[in-house]
């Protein structure tokens, strides 16, 4: 990637002299500083078109969802105080809506593919640089189910966890029931999304169909304790870029195995 530092630099500076009254000789404290986030790395890997970033300090400064292109080369910049600043990039959102520091998944519905940064910064001098390196927040949960032929599965999967949200600011899971219905891919394939967990209590619904895709307790066949045979294997929630899950589903045997496929960064969909 091209360095553009020295541009950024110089563009703050520039507007720090025209906005800023303060003289080199005086006490700076009182002055802005003024904060660049280089999204050139997320707008030139072309997988998306937004972004939401967040800055704050003891209050909010800045939260928006901004379209990437117009900030192509020259940053995203906002104008901090001189303290410790909280913020935030993350790339990926679709339903999930976001309330103060908490970004919330849709409720009933499958999580985002998100990838996001957090950062504390002490902005103390005129401007601050940084280079936002996004990660990846959610683990896809695949399944393959045996003791059916092709075409013939007929039952809906429900997966269920504990964290439905995450903290902007330190990309910490945040409780609350999340509950997603297993998805079937265009390549025939059963997959599910869940967000970052406090920890592996991860539950499978094996449920009879229903057309309109709401569940009672009545629908409820069988329910498979992933969550478990996770954490048997070691799979961590606190990674910064989380792993997937391949789940086996023997309907015969009415048990289940559990692969971890571990991520890497050539797999990213979003490269920084």
């Amino acid at each position: 990637m091209r360095c553009k530092c020295k541009y950024f630099r110089d563009a703050a500076m520039a507007a720090c002299l025209l906005v800023c009254s303060c003289s080199i000789k005086e006490d700076r404290t009182p002055c802005p500083c003024y904060l660049v986030l280089d999204l050139d790395p997320l707008i030139e890997a072309g997988d998306y078109r937004e972004s939401l970033v967040s800055v704050s300090s003891d209050m909010l400064i800045s939260q928006e969802k901004i379209e990437l292109a117009p900030y192509e080369d020259i940053g995203y910049e906002v104008k901090v105080p001189r303290r410790t600043i909280r913020m935030s990039v993350a790339a990926g959102v679709q339903s999930a809506s976001w309330h103060g520091d908490t970004l919330r998944c849709e409720e009933n519905a499958e999580a985002d593919a998100l990838y996001a940064w957090s950062h504390a910064q002490v902005c103390d001098d005129d401007m601050v640089y940084l280079s936002p390196k996004l990660h990846k927040q959610y683990c896809l949960v695949g399944f393959n189910i045996l003791g059916y032929d092709d075409g013939e599965y007929e039952y809906a999967l429900r997966l269920r966890a504990d964290c439905n949200a995450l903290r902007l600011y330190d990309l910490k899971p945040v409780e609350g029931n999340y509950s997603a219905t297993v998805r079937l891919s265009n390549s025939g394939s059963y997959s599910v999304r869940v967000p970052r967990q406090a920890d592996n209590r991860l539950r499978l619904d094996i449920l009879m169909p229903d057309r309109r895709g709401v569940y009672g307790d009545d629908d409820l066949v069988s329910t498979f304790d992933i969550g478990a045979e996770m954490a048997a294997l070691g799979y961590d929630w606190t990674k910064e870029d989380l792993d997937d899950v391949v789940v086996t589903v023997d309907m015969v045997q009415a048990n289940i195995s559990v692969e971890i496929h571990e991520w890497n960064r050539s797999d990213i969909v979003v490269e920084l």
